[in-house]
């Protein structure tokens, strides 16, 4: 006897469908906050920080057009900051366009990566889905593991200089060797054995 899916999942979005049940990516949760519909799939496989609790914010037509760009960015990072995804790798799905939404989301230093509509067709479409999948997240990984760093410094400053930077700079406040006399007054040092030599003057017939 086959279980009947739950109605959350009956009402999945196509894509996530299409993920779930072609690509073998399981969705395991779905909870609702703040007006969207937030799912953790599993995508454990791919390491790179990905586990099997991804989450993934599903936005929709109406969303896009009840909000200007700016306020769902804002309205988003609510989201994973009220929900403590920021450490997660969320990934926002839209039905529609994200490069507006990608431009604001840009400035907030959130490590936020974007599937819109062009990316899920592409997905769909490729000989190769899942790979693709990961290639279109994964280019954008590397930038959000740097804004992440950024966001995690107080004051939005810039992470601290590596250890050996900081050693380096430290060294050239301690004093060190004498310096040597610079070109045109260096003397030559004395021949190291001519101390126990005797002095021979230079009239001795």
């Amino acid at each position: 006897m086959i279980a009947a899916k739950t109605p959350w999942r009956q009402q999945m979005p196509d894509f996530l469908q299409f993920v779930d049940g072609t690509l073998n990516h399981r969705v395991k949760l779905f909870k609702e906050t703040l007006g969207y519909n937030l799912y953790f799939i599993d995508f454990s496989e791919w390491k790179l920080r990905f586990s099997d609790r991804t989450p993934v914010i599903w936005v929709t037509e109406d969303d896009l057009a009840a909000m200007e760009p700016r306020e769902l960015a804002q309205s988003l990072v609510e989201v994973v900051r009220s929900q403590s995804l920021v450490e997660r790798n969320p990934i926002i799905m839209l039905q529609g366009p994200g490069a507006e939404l990608a431009a604001q989301l840009k400035p907030l230093f959130m490590p936020i990566l974007l599937l819109d509509q062009v990316d899920q067709q592409a997905v769909r479409e490729s000989r190769r889905p899942s790979g693709e999948l990961l290639d279109r997240l994964a280019a954008q990984l590397d930038l959000s593991l740097l804004t992440a760093a950024r966001a995690g410094c107080s004051g939005g400053r810039s992470p601290p200089p590596p250890r050996w930077t900081r050693r380096a700079s430290s060294a050239k406040a301690r004093p060190g060797p004498l310096k040597r006399p610079s070109a045109g007054r260096e003397k030559s040092s004395p021949h190291p054995f001519s101390a126990s030599l005797p002095t021979i003057p230079l009239n001795q017939p």
